[in-house]
């Protein structure tokens, strides 16, 4: 019928069955599509087709192919991603950053920075003399409050080129924080500043990279990883921040 004339035809387009137009084939839509997106993915002729015969909406499909065809690929990609998110793992392989890669001088407009030299201590717990922030309702609250915080040693907001490969592109975490604790010892975090914890209220691909940046600060370095929204309490497992499943 014209539906397994749509799914299966190896040509570019397949007639349907009136011969009124032709009807352009959806597995070849499929793959292009998949291919265009960032990162790029794949799935076999077969599992596409399956997808295809599985589909109660199959008269969408007749009516507006392309359309029907981008659908698809955006939840095939949506649970593509979940898959391998879900399987990551990362593990120690002895490479670092240099010193040197911190630039000197970084420009920037006034209003944008937090100053790092009147309340932190011994001159400022920044590597410079103030910090940069992104939002004035969360970054800059969390970067002010750090400056205030006796236990703080040292913090930078994390720059762009610091980043984590994922399955769905690179993620650059936020804060790094080293803590003076009451025995004397010192304790290094990650911190990821958000609006909300409740990873479900993000957006997919930064939802999964959070999750990916918590395997590889927690389970390869042992580095304490958190999303905050704001600095009330650096403790590890305080109600300021949540785990990331």
């Amino acid at each position: 019928d014209t539906f397994e004339a749509i799914v299966t035809s190896g040509a570019k387009t397949a007639i349907d069955l009136a011969g009124r137009f032709p009807l352009p084939n959806l597995i070849e839509i499929i793959e292009n599509m998949l291919e265009a997106t960032s990162p790029p993915m794949r799935l076999s002729r077969r599992t596409i087709i399956a997808i295809l015969k599985g589909t109660a909406k199959k008269q969408d499909m007749l009516a507006n192919p392309h359309d029907f065809a981008a659908a698809v690929t955006r939840i095939a990609k949506d649970k593509l991603a979940d898959q391998l998110v879900g399987g990551i793992r990362y593990e120690k392989d002895g490479s670092w950053y240099e010193q040197t890669q911190f630039l000197e001088e970084i420009e920037s407009y006034a209003d944008r920075v937090v100053d790092s030299t009147t309340h932190g201590l011994a001159g400022g717990t920044h590597l410079y003399d103030g910090v940069e922030v992104d939002s004035e309702t969360i970054e800059r609250p969390f970067a002010e409050a750090l400056e205030k915080d006796a236990r703080v040693k040292l913090y930078i907001k994390l720059p762009d080129w610091f980043t984590v490969d994922t399955p769905i592109g690179r993620y650059n975490p936020d804060w790094a924080v080293v803590l003076r604790e009451e025995e004397g010892e010192r304790l290094f975090l990650v911190r990821e500043t958000k609006g909300t914890v409740e990873l479900e209220k993000l957006r997919p691909d930064e939802r999964r990279k959070i999750q990916c940046g918590r395997r590889h600060f927690r389970y390869a370095l042992g580095v304490d990883f958190q999303v905050a929204t704001d600095a009330q309490d650096l403790g590890v497992g305080s109600s300021a921040f949540t785990p990331v499943d």
